[in-house]
């Protein structure tokens, strides 16, 4: 640190610079969330109405005011961090972090970036070594965020490359918003590895939407998050039946005499799989595991990034490439609607903030289900027993959305039809469907799915007491493989 003469820790002084926005940001949220409670007419009669008028005039001014404090503050400490990096000596690799005493993270980082050149930074920005650096600890997660934000803030690091692509600094802010996801949900992001299959991961997979109950919770006009918690027991039913029938196929066990009394269709069903060779068996474990990964790292990142630092780190995820157009139009219609808690809030809202919020979640299924899992379906579909196992999937798959109908539900594989050219008039359409393919998924979604999700959320009068009743309840509903088979085997 010789030729420093810092009067403090600059990074620590942006953090807290950071920290006081987000403070100021949650408690305007309050404030509105409170005004629109308030103002909402439920108390009625004039003390009801005295109290709008004193809210109105006196208090919502003094949140106000104290917004605009922490605001303030937040600015005059950033002010501060800029005359003292404009008047130390050696500015390190910028000044982002420059400062930081000797054995902080903020420093180490600071060290290893300073005399490199732009290239030289982003490559190291995207090697295994500082990734690693970064997932030993939240401590070294939060430091980095601090010190790359400065550095692009500053204009010293570029948020992309030419053209727009994501560069180091775009993966490491995906890399942190997932892994601090991650964390906040009680996953330790070097343990969870869908290659490791069901039993590894068995405690992660529950954890994942336990967390989407409690960002739904935290704020209920994330309506997609609540989604993903309640389409969860089917997914996990999956996963677990699939686990099933790996282990038996590999020990070399007949299903057959255990399943006897199962009712024709899943009899077949279970059968086929369990034929299906062990090699395929591990591929659908392993390939749904890692779908519910990525769309966790992606989709539900962004939740807990906007939970933490508002629209604001949203745009600085679509500054960095990490957050597509269609996506960003998602978080701003979802941030142009007044914060409100409990299910009652949306009923008090505008019928075009309503909207907004279909139109969001409407948008993340579309991210979800046609860009980042798409490609997974498809290659379960082109597995040598693909074909059939998605047929199945199509015919049995029972939704565990309250109102959801499964694919032949919504859409009958038979269909009669008249014809007043022909004699006799009436004719059979046959027609089948495949989950696994993009536009038959997306057309059950877009025609039934999301809305009758909808419609259970804005009628029900406790959505997330729905959302955390105990899950493995909630999966045996949908288990394919029955209890008194699992039971026999020791199997969960």
């Amino acid at each position: 640190m010789a030729g420093n003469f810092y009067g403090s820790d600059v990074a620590q002084l942006r953090q807290l610079a950071k920290e006081l926005t987000g403070s100021a940001n949650r408690l305007n949220s309050l404030g509105q969330q409170l005004s629109s409670s308030i103002g909402s007419g439920l108390w009625k009669g004039r003390d009801g109405e005295r109290f709008r008028n004193d809210w109105t005039s006196s208090h919502a001014k003094l949140l106000r005011s104290a917004t605009a404090g922490l605001e303030s503050a937040s600015k005059a400490l950033l002010a501060n961090v800029d005359e003292q990096e404009k008047a130390s000596a050696g500015g390190g690799a910028g000044g982002a972090a420059g400062g930081s005493p000797a054995g902080t993270p903020a420093r180490e980082l600071t060290d290893e970036l300073s005399g490199m050149s732009p290239q030289e930074r982003d490559a190291y920005l995207k090697s295994a070594e500082f990734q690693q650096w970064v997932r030993e600890s939240q401590a070294n997660a939060d430091a980095a965020k601090t010190v790359l934000d400065g550095l692009v803030d500053s204009g010293v690091l570029s948020p992309t490359r030419p053209g727009g692509r994501a560069n180091g600094y775009g993966t490491f802010l995906q890399q942190y918003w997932a892994e601090s996801a991650m964390r906040q949900a009680g996953i330790d992001p070097g343990h969870w590895d869908p290659a490791k299959g069901v039993d590894y991961n068995r405690a992660d997979i529950y954890k994942v939407y336990a967390f989407y109950a409690e960002l739904y919770k935290a704020d209920p006009r994330m309506e997609w998050i609540g989604m993903a918690n309640q389409v969860g027991p089917t997914f996990i039913a999956g996963f677990e039946d699939i686990a099933f029938l790996h282990h038996m196929a590999a020990a070399g066990r007949d299903i057959t005499p255990l399943i006897a009394g199962a009712d024709p269709v899943t009899k077949a069903a279970l059968r086929a799989l369990a034929t299906a060779g062990t090699s395929e068996l591990q591929f659908y474990e392993t390939t749904f595991l890692k779908m519910q990964k990525e769309i966790f790292s992606d989709i539900g990142s962004q939740h807990f990034a906007y939970q933490q630092g508002g629209i604001a780190e949203i745009q600085r995820l679509e500054a960095a490439g990490m957050v597509t157009p269609r996506m960003a139009d998602a978080w701003g219609g979802i941030d142009s609607v007044p914060p409100y808690s409990g299910p009652e809030g949306y009923h008090h809202l505008t019928p075009a903030q309503q909207t907004a919020l279909h139109q969001a979640s409407f948008n993340m299924a579309d991210q979800e289900q046609n860009y980042i899992i798409a490609d997974d379906y498809d290659n379960i579909r082109a597995r040598p027993t693909g074909v059939p196992f998605t047929e199945a999937m199509t015919v049995l798959g029972e939704p565990s959305l309250v109102g959801a109908k499964s694919y032949y539900e919504q859409f009958p594989a038979v269909t009669p039809y008249a014809d007043v050219r022909r004699f006799p008039p009436v004719g059979i359409d046959v027609h089948h469907g495949n989950i696994s393919d993009r536009q038959d998924r997306w057309n059950l979604i877009d025609q039934d799915t999301l809305g009758a999700y909808e419609k259970w959320l804005h009628g029900e009068k406790d959505p997330y007491g729905e959302m955390v009743k105990p899950m493995p309840a909630r999966v045996e509903e949908y288990r394919m493989v029955p209890k008194e088979v699992r039971d026999a085997v020791g199997a969960p």
